[in-house]
């Protein structure tokens, strides 16, 4: 969902969950869990800050063509190819230490 909101220049207001920082980086307002000044300090900042409010959606828009079903898949792939061909260099390294 983080990734579709800014695919569509919504602001995205998260907790700060490792994993979403990872996602967003600078690109999100984070705020604790159970902190309800928290996330009432951001609901205020993006009613009350239309400047703020479009040029984080401007920035959230351009941020989301980094991620795309392509991309991911062609890591993906590349990352496999890695590990295999590095499984495969072992395997023959023991074979050869076997065979010696």
């Amino acid at each position: 969902p983080l990734i579709e909101a800014m695919s569509e220049g919504l602001p995205i207001a998260c907790s700060k969950y490792p994993v979403f920082y990872e996602i967003m980086g600078d690109y999100a307002d984070y705020f604790e869990i159970n902190n309800k000044l928290d996330i009432k300090k951001i609901i205020i900042k993006y009613y009350g800050d239309i400047d703020y409010l479009y040029s984080r959606s401007n920035l959230l828009y351009t941020n989301s063509t980094q991620f795309s079903w392509k991309i991911s898949s062609e890591k993906y792939f590349s990352t496999f190819l890695k590990v295999v061909n590095n499984e495969k260099e072992k395997i023959t390294n023991n074979r050869s230490k076997f065979l010696a």
